[in-house]
Parts: C-alpha cells; sequence; structure tokens
C-alpha cells in the first residue's frame, strides 16, 4: 500500500519506479494500492509514470478513501511516500497494525523506523526495489521486519504516551524554579542550516564570514551537511542538518541558508517542512531544481508559478539563456519563510511581484577581506591588465569579453586579459579557440586548474582593470565584483549587476547588452581618465562600512526581533 501520494515533496514518484522494475512483484502479481482522495489529474500523472518505468497499469489500485485498519492489516507491506511528520504518523499506525514498513530516510523516521536496513533513499528507486523484493519473497525477512516494528510503537501507544504526560507534569511541579540564562538581556541562541567551507561554495564562504560576525551579538549553533566542516570559535555547536527536526525548540531563532546547488538540498528539506527564517542567496533557482529535484519536479513548480506550457524543451531553453526565465523558482521558499531575507532591492522587488511575499533586504556584505595596494607601481609600456574574477560561465559572457579585447588591441590598447577563475573543459577550448580566431591567442590567459587564494589575491593586486558581467538581471549579485570593490580596484560591470550591488563610483556601469564595444569604451574611458593608475581607497572604505559582516549581523538580529543595541550596552557594562 502506498501512502501520501498527493504529497508533492514526497517520494511516490520513486516506489512507482521501484514496483514497476521489481519482477518480483509481478508473477503473481502484487498490486501497489492507493488509498486516498486524488484528482483525476493526479492519478493520471501517477499511471503515466508507472507505464513509463516499465510497470502494467492495472497493477496500480486506486481507492478515494482513507485507509482503515482493516485496510491496513490486509496490506503486506506499506511505503508512506509523503513529507515530514505525516509519514511518521503513517509509519506508525501500519506498525502498530503489524503490518510492516519500508520508509524513506527522512530526519523525522530516522529516530523511530530503527535499522538502516529498513529505509531507503527518496531519490533511489533500484535501493527500494530491492527492499520490497526481499520482503515480498523472503517470509523470514518479512516476519523480522515485522516483530521488529512491533515493539517500536510501543512508546507511542496511546498508554505509555498518557505515561510520559503524566510523569513530566509531575516532574516539573516538583522541580525548584531556577533563574533561566534566557531571561532579560541574555544572548539569542540561534540555529543556523547552511554549508560551511571546505565546501565549494560561494554560500559557504559567505556564512563563514557573517557567522563569525553573529557571534559577537548571539550564541550561534549551526547545523551542517558539509563533511569535516572547517571548525571555528564563533560556533557554539555544529551538527548535521538531520538534528534540527529534534533540536529546534531550543533556539530563540532558525534561519536557512539557501542557494542555487545541492549543497542547500537537505536545508531546502527542512524549510519546506518547519518554515522558519530564511536567507535566499540566488534570485532564480532553475538550477537547484532541476538538478537536485529533477525534470518532473521543476516543470511542476514552474507551472505552479504560472508557466502552464512549460515543457522539457522550455526548461532546456532557460538553463541555456537565463534571461529569457519567465520565473525565480522561488515560490516554495517566499511561501515557506518567515522572514525572508535577500541581498538585493531588485530581487525584492521580483519576488513581491511573482509572489506577493515581502521580503527584507540585509547588504551584501563584504565577506571577504581584499584591502587595496596603498600604492601602485605599474611600468609605462605594460600592456593593460584587464581580470574578471570567479567561476567562468557562459553567463558572465567570456566570449564578449575576448571580442572587447580584441576591439582595444585594434584601436591600438595593449590589452591583456586574465580569466581568474576556474572554466569547464569544454567552456576553456572554446575561449581559447574563440581567441586564437580573433587574433587575440597571446593576449587571453585561461587557467587550466581551480586558482589558489593566494594567486586571486595577487591578481586582485596586480589588476588595472577589473570587468565583472552578468548576461541576466533578476538582482543576482556577484562575490568576485564584491573583491573587487574591497580592493577598491576599477571595474566595469552591466548596469543591473551594479545597481543590485550598490556599487560605488569607480565601478562604471554599462548596458547590460554586454557588447563588446560597450565592453571595450568602458575601459578606453577608465584609461582616458587615468583612473588605472590609483586605487579610491577612500570611497572603497566608505561602501566596506555600509556592507560590513557587523552592519549585516546587526540588521539581521534586528529584524527577527533582537534589540541589539541595549542587548550589547548591557552586555558591555556587565
Amino acid at each position: 500500500m502506498a501512502l501520501g501520494a498527493g504529497d508533492p515533496l514526497g517520494c511516490i514518484e520513486t516506489l512507482l519506479r521501484a514496483h514497476a522494475r521489481a519482477t518480483a512483484l509481478h508473477s503473481p502479481p502484487v498490486p501497489l494500492i492507493f488509498r486516498e482522495k486524488l484528482t483525476w489529474g493526479r492519478r493520471a500523472d501517477l499511471r503515466t509514470t508507472y507505464a513509463r518505468a516499465g510497470g502494467q497499469p492495472l497493477n496500480l489500485v486506486f481507492h478515494a478513501a482513507e485507509p482503515t485498519r482493516e485496510d491496513l492489516d490486509a496490506a503486506i507491506l506499506t511505503v508512506p511516500c509523503g513529507s515530514g511528520d505525516r509519514s511518521l504518523l503513517e509509519t506508525l499506525e501500519s506498525a502498530a497494525s503489524g503490518t510492516p514498513v519500508i520508509t524513506p530516510d527522512y530526519p523525522t523516521l530516522r529516530e523511530v523506523i530503527g535499522p538502516d536496513a529498513h529505509r531507503f533513499a527518496p531519490d533511489r528507486p533500484d535501493a527500494l526495489q530491492a527492499l520490497l523484493e526481499r520482503a515480498v519473497q523472503e517470509r523470514d525477512s518479512w516476519e523480522r521486519l515485522r516483530d521488529a516494528q512491533s515493539e517500536m510503537v510501543q512508546p507511542f501507544t496511546a498508554d505509555a504516551l498518557a505515561h510520559r504526560v503524566v510523569e513530566g507534569i509531575i516532574g516539573a511541579t516538583r522541580a525548584p524554579l531556577s533563574a533561566s540564562s534566557r531571561i532579560g538581556f541574555a544572548r539569542p541562541q540561534i540555529a543556523v542550516l547552511t554549508p560551511l567551507p571546505p565546501s565549494r561554495s560561494g554560500v559557504a564562504d559567505y556564512s563563514a564570514a557573517t557567522l563569525a560576525a553573529l557571534a559577537d551579538h548571539a550564541d550561534v549553533h549551526v547545523f551542517t551537511d558539509t563533511v569535516s566542516p572547517r571548525t571555528s570559535r564563533a560556533y557554539r555547536s555544529v551538527s548535521p542538518v538531520s538534528q534540527t527536526y529534534v533540536m529546534r525548540g531550543q533556539f530563540d531563532a532558525v534561519i536557512s541558508v539557501l542557494g542555487n546547488s545541492s549543497y542547500h538540498l537537505s536545508i531546502y528539506r527542512y524549510l519546506l517542512e518547519r518554515g522558519g527564517a530564511a536567507i535566499a542567496h540566488d534570485a532564480r533557482m532553475l538550477h537547484f531544481y532541476l538538478g537536485c529535484l529533477g525534470l518532473e519536479r521543476t516543470l511542476q513548480v514552474a507551472r505552479a508559478e504560472g508557466e502552464g506550457g512549460a515543457d522539457a524543451a522550455a526548461v532546456a531553453t532557460w538553463m541555456q539563456n537565463q534571461d529569457a526565465l519567465p520565473i525565480l523558482f522561488l515560490s516554495e521558499i517566499a511561501a515557506a519563510a518567515d522572514p525572508l531575507f535577500v541581498h538585493s532591492r531588485l530581487t525584492a522587488d521580483l519576488i513581491g511581484r511573482h509572489y506577493r511575499a515581502t521580503p527584507f533586504v540585509l547588504p551584501f556584505a563584504q565577506y571577504r577581506k581584499t584591502p587595496a595596494p596603498e600604492k601602485r607601481r605599474r611600468a609605462a609600456d605594460a600592456p593593460v591588465a584587464l581580470v574578471t574574477f570567479g567561476y567562468v560561465s557562459d553567463d558572465k559572457a567570456p566570449d564578449r569579453i575576448i571580442a572587447a579585447v580584441e576591439m582595444l588591441r585594434r584601436w591600438g590598447i595593449g590589452a591583456h586579459l586574465t580569466f581568474c577563475g576556474y572554466a569547464e573543459p569544454a567552456l576553456r577550448d572554446r575561449m581559447r579557440s574563440l581567441a586564437a580566431d580573433l587574433g587575440v591567442g597571446d593576449a587571453v590567459e585561461v587557467s587550466d586548474t581551480f586558482v589558489s587564494e593566494d594567486a586571486y589575491r595577487l591578481r586582485l593586486e596586480e589588476a588595472d582593470i577589473g570587468i565583472q558581467l552578468r548576461t541576466y538581471k533578476m538582482g543576482g549579485l556577484s562575490g568576485a565584483l564584491s573583491d573587487c570593490i574591497s580592493a577598491a580596484l576599477p571595474t566595469v560591470a552591466n548596469a543591473h549587476l551594479a545597481q543590485a550591488m550598490e556599487a560605488p563610483g569607480f565601478v562604471r556601469a554599462i548596458p547590460d547588452t554586454n557588447t563588446p564595444v560597450d565592453i571595450a569604451e568602458a575601459v578606453l574611458g577608465i584609461l582616458q581618465a587615468g583612473d588605472h593608475t590609483h586605487r579610491p581607497l577612500q570611497a572603497a572604505r566608505a561602501y566596506a562600512a555600509d556592507h560590513s559582516c557587523d552592519r549585516y549581523a546587526r540588521l539581521l538580529l534586528q529584524e527577527l526581533g533582537f534589540d541589539v543595541e541595549r542587548r550589547d550596552a548591557v552586555s558591555f557594562v556587565a
């Protein structure tokens, strides 16, 4: 019996594929039974998924009624596919009826269900298939599972729960009252779900820096799935994300940090199940949905956000050209988060228009210390050192920057361009081929490996002009442009990115079309003004003060309801 098929966040498709491919369940047939009210459209989708996986549609049986105790007794197995607490309740009800349960490996179920052998990864049909076949084919295995789970539910019977409630009340009335460390001006206890270094993630680096500042005003407890996370005295504790489910009541606030990569999958699931505050680092989440949750889930969200005709071809187009993306894929996050924090006014406005939500805008903090050189020494005959920083991808217009270098050389400007960041081999080869075709192969440098931190900082120091572009808008930000501003490096950026970053005057904005001539003319303007011969330190320091990690932490706590200024004053007096 399948339970929770109507939950869009569940794993019913995994069960459908596992059952369809399990030959032991088809001769003689062991049908997959659904007992819940599902729309005709949902039932049709389930049958289609099952058929595409190789199953016979007649092996699916639908009943538009919730399962009774008799229904559970009659089933060989139950597989709860709903997310969160719903699966926990269904697991307990089935096990109490004597019907074994095979469950998805959700955090809420790990403590209850018992041995790992009875759980499956929600995205692994092959693992579930093996469990189903073993339980059906091996009577001893089925009986051991039933007996183990029968004991598992004993602490959750009505009598056992009543006993624990009464014992708790009696214990509380006998316990002496003590002064609480949380009364008055005690430091807030803040839980933060985030990746941490050494994960190769800009969000991980950003969190590490801003949490260090947050720890000056609060006790920070980090929950992360990063393997061997880099330790810090700023963290009072570091635990797996799964522990948040059972520990969340210990904190004054829980903050989920969301980004557009697989590092945030468990954090996303926690937010949708339990809510709380959230920080959205990306202005669009297409890569996350497609890479982590699959095409079908991506299309489901796209259609829910108003793109009724969305199909695989549309998703492929959006992946190739994100400026054509008509939606943000932020609807679920915007609905679950309270409050929702973003780092750009432009992103906040877009979220407001799309989802009728009102995010709070935090200033994008300068989370990396890249101090500007006090003096610039440059040989008069040296080529102009143009550098673009960060991971190289098509949405950063590398081909147009290379074409701009050819244009500058044609105008008599000796320019040398360095891509200070990793490029995937196919893109790297294409960039080198383009540079050679344009006759500037000797003037374009592309790294074959990841750039070390020391090499990155040296390029920031040696560069004459930075170039940081985005081909899409949506209020997206750039850690690399933040580094250029921190180093007081005169930089060319497209107008939307410069506006989203609240960039200072030494960042020269060009139209968002990012044409080679606009890039080249902006570089020429910096050269003609002589701005490349010195670093505007005063402007960079003023920007740093407005975008410091400390100010970021204070604003975050204030919006969460903590009186940071008064609390700090009391702590200082004490």
